[in-house]
């Protein structure tokens, strides 16, 4: 060949039979098959994860609106409101308890609340009752406690206690709604005397 020729430009002829030219998208779908249904199996997983993830965090906003608006109604009212964990430490109270007792709520948040609000001869009695709360399989009912402020005068109160649940059903302690009942039992006290 002469020097110049290869400076031209060059053509390459193939021939492809009808045949060959069918067959091209089968054999592509072929070796490329296994790739593509992992890819489509990704994108399966990957969307069922990011659905979840959303349903999840829309829950977790919606527990937190409730949990928000659940605090403002236990602030509003007028009983004693006292919420624990399953390990006795004190995780709410209201404003109602805060005024009566004379404590900061600070002090009080993360605090065993028979050994902080219970009055001293009573504690033993109401360590029991709590555990033989915690063991029951209906944790609602009544119960009654001494508690001192923090300048040592007493109230007897009467406390409703229902079981306290998270978003997953699972068991996070335990919620008392009280009364200040002591001068009805320092009344029935009296009558007692007098008959």
């Amino acid at each position: 060949p002469h020097p110049e020729s290869f400076n031209r430009p060059w053509s390459l002829v193939a021939q492809v039979t009808p045949h060959e030219l069918a067959a091209i998208p089968q054999r592509f779908i072929q070796e490329n098959l296994l790739f593509y249904l992992v890819v489509w199996m990704i994108f399966l997983i990957g969307s069922h994860v990011i659905a979840r993830l959303n349903v999840q965090h829309q829950l977790a906003e919606i527990q937190v609106e409730f949990e928000q608006y659940f605090r403002k109604v236990l602030e509003s009212i007028e009983l004693y409101v006292l919420a624990v964990d399953t390990d006795g430490r004190i995780t709410f109270c209201n404003d109602a308890l805060i005024r009566l007792l004379g404590w900061d709520r600070d002090e009080l948040i993360g605090k065993d609340w028979v050994n902080t609000l219970v009055v001293s001869r009573h504690r033993e009695q109401c360590h029991a009752h709590f555990r033989e709360i915690l063991q029951k399989d209906d944790k609602s009912g009544q119960h009654e406690s001494w508690l001192q402020d923090r300048h040592g005068r007493e109230y007897l109160i009467r406390w409703h206690n229902s079981l306290l649940s998270d978003a997953e059903g699972q068991d996070i302690g335990l919620i008392f709604m009280g009364e200040d009942i002591t001068a009805h039992r320092e009344n029935e006290i009296k009558v007692r005397q007098l008959s």
